[in-house]
């Protein structure tokens, strides 16, 4: 808050997406506001980049108090703002997180369809870090609908794209579920050492 006070441009930007995402569950309001002066600032700027990162951004901060369907709307905004400005990055983005909304609501059939074409476009657009994510929360479907040896399959598939792309959050979570479904077939060793993983993998 203290840094917002003098921050201009990019980088006001960016404190206030910090700064959304961490007061998202203990000041939601709050964090609104943050992320509707983070959208509005990108549209001062003229960066579309910055007005997805802003769209995503508050789409979160609708998540993490469970207004799934607010944030999709918010998501459904960024995709037509993507698709009016032929940014297939920003396309991308969005349809993963309407992918991951409609998992956390339960309807898989309908994540799986917007998490595959986020999934053929970040191929296409040669986005690692995006089809990372996307294919970690397709084998999460595939893991919370009991697909297990489909899921431990694309673990890996995500593990793999992840690694390339550097992404240690992706990674993390990637070795934590894997040691979930290794945990709920019994097999607790190598439960232990991919939740353990998890934590210290580089």
């Amino acid at each position: 808050e203290k840094l917002l006070v003098s921050a201009t441009g990019k980088e006001r930007f960016e404190i206030l997406g910090a700064l959304t995402a961490e007061i998202s569950r203990s000041d939601n309001p709050r964090s609104l506001e943050l992320a509707d002066e983070a959208i509005s600032l990108a549209k001062d700027l003229n960066n579309i980049e910055l007005e997805i990162d802003g769209y995503v951004y508050k789409g979160y901060a609708f998540e993490s108090v469970m207004k799934d369907n607010e944030a999709l709307e918010i998501y459904q905004k960024a995709l037509d703002v993507s698709e009016q400005n032929n940014y297939d990055k920003g396309k991308a983005k969005a349809l993963y997180r309407m992918g991951r909304s409609f998992q956390f609501q339960r309807d898989y059939t309908r994540s799986d369809e917007y998490l595959n074409q986020a999934l053929e476009l970040s191929m296409e657009i040669k986005d690692l870090k995006i089809q990372g994510e996307v294919l970690y929360m397709l084998a999460d479907n595939l893991r919370q609908t009991g697909n297990i040896e489909s899921a431990l399959k694309k673990f890996n598939e995500a593990l793999e794209v992840a690694r390339k792309a550097e992404d240690i959050n992706t990674m993390a979570g990637t070795f934590g579920n894997i040691g979930l479904v290794y945990y709920a077939q019994g097999d607790f060793n190598e439960a232990i050492g991919f939740t353990s993983t998890c934590y210290w993998d580089r």
